[in-house]
C-alpha cells in the first residue's frame, strides 16, 4: 500500500469516527423571509444566504413554495443564469473576485422548502484550501444561521446594485485556444470519457470519482466549446447543461439514487483543477452514502483525488453511458418549456 493511500485511509478513518458522534447534533434549518430578498425576477429572486456554506454567499432560488430544480422551468433557469452570472460580474467589477463556487443540493440542505443555488465568493489569497475545507465542513454539519441584523446589513450592501442585477448578461469572449493543461481539449481524453454527447454539450465521467461501495455515479457536463470558466459560458450553452442534468436525475431518482449534489468551481482559489468549465452532479443512493460521500468530500480537500485505473475507468464509462443514454432519451417537463427570451 502506499503512502498516500495510507494517509487517505488514515484520515478517512478518523474523520468519519468523529463526525459520527457528532453528524446529527445540530439540526437548524433555513428559514427564508422577505426581508432577505435583494432582486427578484419573475419566476427567481437572489437574497441574502440565511445560514450561508461561506461568508459572503448569496442564494438564488424559485418563488414557487416547495419547488425543487425538476420543476424548474427554462425560463427560471435562464433568469438563474442572468442573476449567477451577474453576481459574479458585480464581484469582479467592484471587489476584485475573479473566483467563486456554486452548488445546489438535492433535497435541499438544511431541510429548506425550496431548491437554491448558492454563489460563493473565493479571495485570492494562500488560505484557499482551509476555505474550501470549511464549505465542504459546513455542508457536512448543518452551520449556524446568520442573525437578522448580519442578513440585513449583506441585504443593504447589495441595495445599491439592484440595477445591476436586472440587466441581461453578456458572456466574456472566450479564449480562441485551448490552454495547454486543459485535457478536456483533447480527443482521446474526450473519447475515454465521454457518455453522452448533445447539441454544445457532452456529459464525461469523472475520472476521479466521488462515490462509495461500487456505485459511483460522478458526472461531468462540459462545453463541446473551449469556455475557461462559468462567466465565459453562453445562455444556450447553460440552459443545455441544465436540461441534461434534469434528465439525470429523474433517471437516477428512479433507480434509488434520491440524493445529489450539483456544482461548479471558477478560478484556482475556488478549487478549480482544469481550465475548462465542467458542471459535476454526485448521486448518493440514501443518507449514509450521502453522509459518507461528504466525507470523501472532505478528505479530497486535502488529498489529492486518486484516480481511476484505464481499465476501471473503461469498465465504470462502458457501465453508465447506456444509462446516461436512457436518461436523455426521456422526455421530462423541463424540455416542454419554450416560454423563455434568448436574448
Amino acid at each position: 500500500m502506499t503512502l498516500k493511500k495510507t494517509i487517505y485511509i488514515s484520515v478517512f478513518a478518523v474523520v468519519s469516527i468523529t463526525t459520527f458522534f457528532i453528524y446529527h447534533l445540530h439540526n437548524e434549518h433555513i428559514v427564508n423571509v422577505p426581508q432577505d430578498v435583494i432582486y427578484r425576477e419573475d419566476t427567481v429572486e437572489i437574497r441574502v444566504s440565511s445560514c450561508p456554506l461561506k461568508e459572503g454567499s448569496l442564494s438564488v432560488e424559485s418563488l414557487f413554495n416547495k419547488n425543487t430544480l425538476s420543476l424548474w422551468t427554462q425560463r427560471q433557469h435562464g433568469a438563474a443564469y442572468h442573476l449567477l452570472q451577474n453576481t459574479a460580474a458585480l464581484w469582479r467589477e467592484n471587489e476584485s473576485i475573479e473566483d467563486f463556487m456554486i452548488m445546489g443540493t438535492i433535497p435541499p440542505r438544511m431541510q429548506s422548502d425550496n431548491f437554491f443555488w448558492e454563489i460563493m465568493p473565493f479571495s485570492q489569497n494562500r488560505f484557499n484550501r482551509i476555505e474550501l475545507f470549511k464549505v465542504v465542513w459546513h455542508l457536512i454539519f448543518n452551520n449556524f444561521c446568520l442573525s437578522k441584523e448580519e442578513r440585513r446589513q449583506i441585504q443593504q450592501k447589495y441595495h445599491r446594485y439592484l440595477n445591476f442585477f436586472g440587466q441581461p448578461y453578456q458572456p466574456i469572449p472566450p479564449e480562441t485556444s485551448c490552454h495547454a493543461t486543459d485535457p478536456f481539449c483533447r480527443p482521446e481524453v474526450i473519447q475515454s470519457q465521454i457518455l453522452y454527447s448533445g447539441k454544445r454539450m457532452d456529459i464525461l465521467y469523472n475520472y476521479a470519482p466521488i462515490g462509495v461501495g461500487d456505485e459511483k455515479i460522478h458526472f461531468l457536463i462540459i462545453p463541446k466549446e473551449h469556455r475557461r470558466g462559468f462567466p465565459e459560458i453562453t445562455l444556450e450553452e447553460y440552459l443545455e447543461s441544465q436540461e441534461m442534468t434534469v434528465n439525470l436525475l429523474g433517471y437516477y431518482e428512479k433507480k434509488g439514487f434520491p440524493v445529489a449534489y450539483i456544482f461548479h468551481k471558477t478560478g484556482e482559489y475556488a478549487g478549480q483543477t482544469v481550465p475548462h468549465w465542467h458542471l459535476h452532479i454526485v448521486f448518493a443512493s440514501s443518507q449514509i452514502h450521502e453522509f459518507l460521500g461528504k466525507l470523501q468530500i472532505l478528505v479530497k480537500q486535502l488529498i489529492f483525488s486518486h484516480p481511476l485505473s484505464k481499465d476501471q475507468l473503461e469498465l465504470l464509462v462502458n457501465k453508465y453511458r447506456e444509462q446516461v443514454k436512457e436518461a436523455m432519451q426521456q422526455q421530462h417537463k423541463v424540455t416542454l418549456s419554450k416560454e423563455i427570451d434568448l436574448k
